[in-house]
């Protein structure tokens, strides 16, 4: 099986922004299905995420590609990539 690509979004739930990113989140998960393995952690319910992942604002959405290496970060509530 070959490994997929990942995303990883990290924000919280109860953010005024957070509604929109899951439109965002859904919409990558349409678009690249079978190619992009995505996973949502919330920085109020996982407190070490943040600090694990090197958060400095959230939402943030970091993509790696299929070997784990980070391929690009994008911070804040801005449009999608």
């Amino acid at each position: 099986m070959t490994p997929l690509s990942k995303a990883l979004v990290i924000g919280a739930v109860v953010l005024a922004v957070a509604a929109a990113v899951a439109l965002i989140r859904a919409e990558l998960r349409r678009e690249y299905a079978g190619a992009l393995a995505m996973d949502f952690y919330d920085v109020w319910k996982d407190k070490n995420a943040g600090a694990h992942f090197r958060i400095r604002a959230i939402p943030t959405l970091i993509f790696y590609d299929a070997s784990g290496r980070e391929l690009i970060r994008r911070e804040g509530s801005g449009s999608r990539l």
